[in-house]
């Protein structure tokens, strides 16, 4: 699974995401527009940020493709959120994409599937230990003129 979702990604940045003419590369002209969706997850009340991963956003006449490291690469010590065994997690998104899919790697076993969401929301596992997940979602531009595709990871432990 974690395979494939690194393949569409890489597809997806040869299939033309490049900026577009007349666009400016200038990090002082970015705003929000020029950014997928912010994604955080909400344990007991309690917001936590994810660490962006690669995407392809477009805004108007521009658009721009981002490649970022791996979620392993991405993640820290600092990021880890620490759950309980099967506590719900709730996804957070700044906006509502047309499709989304999350997956789970056991850090330890380095095995990875596939988890449902129900309304944003899933459970952790019930068996302890670190998990790395991967969320990767797809936005239309739904009359705004901005749409793309975007991943995100966030580690969690469970005790």
């Amino acid at each position: 699974m974690r395979k494939l979702l690194l393949l569409i990604m890489c597809l997806m940045t040869i299939s033309g995401c490049g900026t577009a003419m007349g666009s400016s590369s200038s990090s002082s002209m970015k705003t929000a527009l020029n950014l997928p969706p912010s994604v955080e997850i909400v344990v007991n009340e309690i917001e936590y940020p994810t660490r962006q991963g690669s995407y392809c956003w477009r805004n108007g006449n521009s658009a721009q493709c981002v490649d970022m490291s791996s979620p392993t690469e991405l993640l820290t010590e600092e990021d880890v959120v620490t759950v309980s065994p099967g506590e719900t997690i709730t996804l957070l998104i700044g906006r509502a994409p047309i499709e989304q899919e999350l997956s789970i790697e056991n850090v330890e076993s380095n095995v990875s599937q596939s988890v449902e969401l129900i309304e944003n929301k899933f459970s952790a596992p019930m068996e302890k230990g670190r998990y790395i997940y991967l969320h990767f979602a797809r936005w239309d531009d739904n009359g705004t003129g901005t749409g793309g595709d975007s991943s995100n990871a966030f580690m969690i432990e469970v005790e």
